[in-house]
């Protein structure tokens, strides 16, 4: 029906009254308040108390319908509850306390006060993947508190050569609101041997942080089998090479040391004056 079509409801013949009228909550509590009913009429009168602007089902009362015949007073006990997680969410909320039968109704209004309670919660899919040389995680945000939270994403590389992008780098998240970032990893792969990276993701409200840690596998550029074939053909080449060496060194031929050259005297030669002598006669 629209409400258009809807019939329009007289005023009640009742008064009613709320002690209190406020309640000041915190998320998971309760606060009770009662209601005090007065039928004014003339005619016996059956009202149900309803009360609008929270969850169905936070909203308790006992009795939820009374029975009143003119001038009569009735009390109703009322439980207001806030969610955890969920709403009411933080800040200040008016509640309409409604008594109502088939044609007439009346509402008082209850003011509800739900103080702040942030809680952030992040899921990173998946937590461990292959990259070469890249890898890409999805990250998940989801506001469990009851109050808006302007939320900064950073991520902690342990590793040297590993560069990350975080898109977007801040996200704003409602209230049991998700919302979701991308992280893209890149890491140079290694020439031999398997590489495990690990990387903390973080994401940051003021004082509320939230932390998880994601991997990157890598494989090396040289598979693991060539590896085991190259290994012992490098080993018997280094071998070989040793072995040829020694075989040449020992059958190459040992050289004498030259003997010293003798000189000769030339034939005809006269000696030299420094090396004789000539007797002269003696003058007189």
């Amino acid at each position: 029906m629209d409400r258009a079509e809807r019939p329009r409801l007289r005023p009640a013949p009742v008064t009613v009254s709320l002690q209190p009228d406020r309640l000041d909550l915190r998320p998971g509590r309760s606060g009770d308040v009662t209601v005090r009913v007065t039928n004014t009429g003339t005619l016996v009168s059956h009202y149900d108390l309803v009360v609008r602007g929270i969850p169905a089902g936070q909203a308790v009362a006992d009795p939820p319908r009374v029975e009143l015949n003119p001038g009569d007073t009735r009390t109703v006990a009322l439980r207001i509850t806030v969610g955890e997680p969920g709403p009411p969410y933080a800040g200040r909320h008016v509640l309409g306390v409604v008594l109502r039968d088939a044609a007439s109704a009346r509402c008082e209004e209850l003011t509800v006060t739900v103080a702040e309670a942030a809680s952030l919660d992040l899921t990173v899919r998946p937590e461990a993947a292959d990259g070469e040389p890249a890898a890409e995680y999805e990250l998940a945000l989801t506001n469990t508190g009851n109050t808006p939270l302007a939320t900064r994403l950073g991520a902690q590389i342990a590793d040297r050569g590993v560069e990350c992008t975080l898109s977007p780098a801040t996200v704003t998240v409602g209230p049991g609101a998700t919302a979701t970032a991308r992280l893209a990893v890149t890491a140079p792969r290694p020439w031999t041997g398997n590489a495990t990276r690990s990387l903390g993701v973080v994401a940051a409200a003021g004082s509320l942080r939230a932390e998880k840690q994601v991997l990157m596998r890598q494989r090396p550029r040289i598979p693991v089998g060539l590896m085991w074939v190259a290994g012992p053909l490098s080993a018997a080449l280094v071998l070989a090479a040793t072995i040829g060496g020694t075989a040449l060194v020992l059958r190459r031929p040992r050289r004498r040391p030259p003997r010293p050259r003798r000189r000769r005297r030339r034939r005809g030669r006269r000696p030299s004056s420094s090396s004789t002598s000539t007797a002269r006669p003696a003058t007189r």
